[in-house]
């Protein structure tokens, strides 16, 4: 490979785990490759990778896009925040009043660059489509979806893959779909979710209880601190599978 795969993540409903496992399984995958991973938060119009990851981000995607064309690639490179999992974290945006400036060619523009320079791209996406989140996805090779098993959720998550199947003809090999089981008494199964969906699940993440936060407050990922943890489990299978599609298993 010349350029580095990007994996996006993407849920349709809030709340469901989407920066958690995102921020997470790019961990997991940066032990593979240190310093050769690359977190970008578009989560919108709050992302919260970096708070996750307890690392203080002074730069974003929206401001090396004010930068001149002589300076944009210094000043993107130098808005990545390294954390000691071994990714880099680069934010879209500091504010949310800036997420109207990440446009579909700006963010496509920055992913030509960040390419060359990694070995594997991962995308939070959160729950945008709007047209930074469709760029991502039109040049993702594997886009992970998050579905919490829930009945709203299950609406959200059938309409958004018939867009990326019937609109963006987005292949089916290329979508992942992930469980996350946010409550300890979900009201929906594995087998009733591939039902409704009618695809698959790739992983089924189990209920962690208050883990994922804990971490936060402690400062750090819930894969430093309980590697043992439920998340931290999903994380690492989600990565399996991330490889797996990539052909990066070997």
């Amino acid at each position: 490979r010349t350029a580095a795969p990007i994996v996006a993540v993407f849920s349709a409903k809030g709340g469901a785990g989407t920066t958690t496992l995102a921020i997470n399984t790019a961990a997991v995958l940066a032990r593979k490759y240190p310093r050769q991973v690359l977190l970008i938060d578009l989560g919108a119009p709050f992302g919260h990778a970096a708070l996750f990851a307890d690392l203080i981000a002074t730069g974003s995607i929206a401001s090396a896009t004010k930068a001149s064309e002589a300076d944009f690639e210094p000043v993107l490179r130098g808005n990545i925040v390294n954390h000691k999992s071994g990714m880099g974290v680069l934010p879209g945006t500091l504010r949310p009043e800036e997420v109207d400036t990440l446009t579909g060619d700006r963010v496509g523009r920055v992913l030509d660059v960040v390419v060359a320079w990694q070995k594997l791209i991962v995308v939070d996406l959160g729950t945008s489509l709007a047209e930074a989140a469709l760029a991502v996805i039109e040049r993702a090779e594997c886009l992970v979806i998050v579905v919490p098993p829930e009945i709203a959720a299950m609406t959200d998550a059938r309409r958004a893959i018939a867009i990326f199947r019937d609109i963006m003809n987005v292949a089916d090999h290329r979508m992942e779909l992930v469980l996350n089981q946010r409550s300890p008494h979900p009201p929906l199964d594995r087998a009733a979710v591939e039902s409704i969906l009618g695809r698959k699940v790739s992983v089924v993440v189990g209920f962690d209880d208050s883990r994922p936060e804990d971490s936060t407050l402690a400062g750090g990922l819930v894969l430093q601190h309980d590697p043992n943890s439920m998340v931290s489990r999903g994380a690492a299978d989600v990565a399996r599978v991330v490889l797996a599609s990539l052909k990066l298993d070997g």
